[in-house]
């Protein structure tokens, strides 16, 4: 199986679309872009190709493009502006993590250079305001290790970082990040998930919740925990009715439920399963009109349903919607 190329990574914040990083053609790129949501097309990021070219491998633009298109933007309206480079950015990395903490996008881990399994990964990070378009470095003291293939989300007021791999080492650490004071503090590992990469993880209002991914053995997983920050604890999950094992699977918060679909075990995937963290049970989902088999595809809430677009296998415009 070919092991895919590492993507910039994307977060929309609310009328704008921020894209941090990447790797083309095996060169790192350390540069971002705003697009806002205006006519034009001037400003376009590095290696930007308009629909009107051939189909690039990297489907997750045309993702982005899609739901701009889908919450009634024109699929070629937007003006793009460089973000600034002032300030403590992040090192150049591919497959860093990114959130939105509705005034900054922070930015942290990855890897700097190599490929699987030899990458050369980092713990540093930085915080990004686009309204002054100044970076402010994230400090290392008490930082989780080095990591790439990590779990990253925003619960509201701090970060939460958890799993990930070196090397072909997976992790079951993490620690949670206080953008206030620039401090991290560390997870407990007492009733933690065994250590496990390229996960799903969501935040629920209250809790991560952790599920699937794949071992230091490079066996796919079908379990999982919550973790609740505020007491900094970890209970388990049901697996009983969860999806098969798998690792690289979309994965949605909906506000009571998270949707897991498709990844990859010994292929490629378009089932998956909804899990109800009131009941803590799990329901199948439809493969009726699904999408076909996809890995590391995208994947969004829109309030009552889930979008997912993209993945491998590459050059397939593979997307559909799904309603719980």
């Amino acid at each position: 199986m070919a092991i895919p190329r590492y993507l910039p990574r994307r977060r929309c914040q609310g009328q704008s679309l921020e894209q941090y990083g990447g790797d083309h053609r095996g060169r790192l790129i350390q540069t971002s872009q705003h697009l806002q949501h205006q006519a034009g097309a001037a400003g376009l990021p590095l290696h930007f190709q308009p629909p009107s070219m051939k189909l690039p491998k990297n489907n997750l633009l045309w993702f982005a493009l899609l739901f701009l298109s889908y919450t009634g933007s024109s699929l070629f309206a937007g003006i793009w502006s460089a973000a600034g480079t002032t300030g403590s950015p992040p090192p150049a990395a591919y497959s860093s993590t990114e959130v939105w903490t509705g005034s900054e996008m922070i930015v942290w881990g990855g890897a700097t250079s190599g490929n699987h399994p030899t990458e050369v990964t980092t713990n540093q990070g930085s915080r990004y305001n686009p309204m002054s378009k100044q970076w402010t470095s994230m400090t290392t003291t008490s930082a989780p290790s080095a990591r790439i293939a990590h779990g990253m989300v925003w619960t509201g007021a701090r970060v939460v970082v958890w799993g990930g791999r070196t090397g072909s080492t997976a992790l079951n650490t993490g620690a949670v990040y206080n953008p206030a004071n620039n401090t991290w503090a560390a997870i407990s590992t007492t009733g933690a998930p065994s250590a496990r990469s390229a996960h799903c993880m969501v935040w629920t209002g209250t809790h991560v919740i952790v599920w699937g991914g794949v071992n230091t053995a490079g066996t796919s997983l079908g379990d999982g925990a919550k973790y609740n920050p505020t007491t900094n604890t970890w209970a388990p999950i049901s697996s009983s009715g969860a999806p098969s094992v798998r690792n690289e699977a979309s994965a949605v918060w909906t506000g009571s439920k998270m949707i897991v679909w498709g990844g990859n075990s010994t292929q490629f995937l378009n089932t998956g399963g909804i899990y109800d963290f009131t009941t803590d049970t799990w329901s199948a989902m439809t493969t009726a009109g699904a999408p076909t088999e996809a890995w590391r595809s995208e994947a969004v809430w829109t309030g009552t349903e889930m979008i997912v677009f993209g993945g491998y296998p590459e050059n397939t415009i593979n997307a559909g919607h799904y309603n719980p």
